[in-house]
């Protein structure tokens, strides 16, 4: 069966976050710069980045333990992006609580499920 374009495009944001993710951590570690030397900060970044770096690439692979992971993250992603936005005025993060919104609502699509074995 063939991917539909929206689980590449879902593939790549998850990959490039985590890069992403793994590249501030890494040079946070090595030169303080993102955290200022918080190595909890650090810490966090480096695993979110692997986890995401990992659901890409299942994503990609249409994993159906994948498409489970990414959900959850995404309801965690957004209730963290709400958290922050009435407890501490942040708007910064509108645009990505907006992706998530249509990621989950990809994802959860009848054919999109099929696809994923769901």
């Amino acid at each position: 069966m063939d991917r539909p374009t929206g689980v590449y495009l879902i593939s790549f944001l998850q990959v490039f976050l985590g890069g992403y993710l793994l590249s501030v951590a890494f040079f946070d570690f090595r030169y303080d710069s993102f955290f200022g030397g918080n190595d909890l900060l650090a810490g966090l970044a480096l695993v979110a980045g692997v986890i995401n770096f990992v659901l890409g690439f299942g994503i990609w692979g249409v994993k159906g333990w994948a498409w489970t992971l990414t959900l959850f993250f995404q309801f965690v992603h957004i209730a963290r992006e709400l958290l922050s936005y009435f407890l501490a005025d942040q708007y910064l993060g509108l645009i990505s609580l907006i992706l998530s919104a249509i990621i989950i609502y990809y994802l959860t699509r009848p054919e999109i499920r099929k696809v994923f074995g769901r």
